[in-house]
């Protein structure tokens, strides 16, 4: 068996002779109950992590190597924060939360600013947030929401984010990770993206 994500660069006289199956991304619920049994996760970090992997259990791992529920929790505050205030102060305020420490990693520990990477979690969790937030918009079935267990918090920003904006704001959180990926500044990026939210 010959596993590839790249079949393209294998010689022809190689993929002649292999049969191509493609495999799709598991369910959030797969990927949670995979990493409760085999990784002793709690549920509640399984389901975050999940939320964020895309199907991927690799994906999902890597989140929970980070903290995945420090990321949710700064994409949230974000969130709050613009929807609350309209005016450039509070969406500059609201532009640091995507910005701010993190919870440190064991007792007398203090948290360092985010790294570029960990900023490029926080933006993917706001991805998923957003998207949740474009699901309750649609009045979809709850059982859709891919951060289930934030269910309470999305329905009190819902309200907030109708389905255009939610589908603008997924759009400028997307432009914000790729600006990221091309080494734009963390505070640029925030910032723009506090305003385009």
């Amino acid at each position: 068996m010959l596993v590839t994500a790249q079949a393209d660069s294998l010689l022809p006289t190689i993929r002649s002779r292999c049969p191509r199956l493609r495999f799709g991304p598991l369910s959030d619920g797969d990927v949670a109950g995979l990493l409760e049994r085999e990784r002793g996760r709690s549920a509640a970090d399984a389901r975050a992590a999940a939320a964020l992997s895309g199907g991927s259990v690799a994906r999902a791992l890597a989140h929970l190597a980070g903290d995945v529920n420090d990321a949710r929790h700064a994409a949230l505050a974000m969130l709050r924060g613009v929807a609350a205030g309209g005016d450039v102060r509070g969406r500059l305020a609201a532009a640091q939360e995507l910005l701010a420490k993190g919870q440190g990693k064991g007792p007398g520990k203090r948290a360092a600013a985010p790294s570029r990477p960990e900023i490029g979690e926080r933006l993917e969790a706001m991805a998923s947030l957003v998207r949740d937030l474009g699901v309750l918009a649609t009045r979809a079935d709850a059982r859709r929401l891919a951060n289930a267990d934030l269910a309470d918090d999305l329905a009190g920003l819902a309200p907030a984010f109708d389905g255009r904006r939610a589908g603008r704001a997924f759009e400028a959180v997307d432009r914000a990770a790729s600006a990221l990926e091309r080494n734009v500044g963390h505070k640029v990026v925030a910032d723009w993206l506090a305003f385009q939210l």
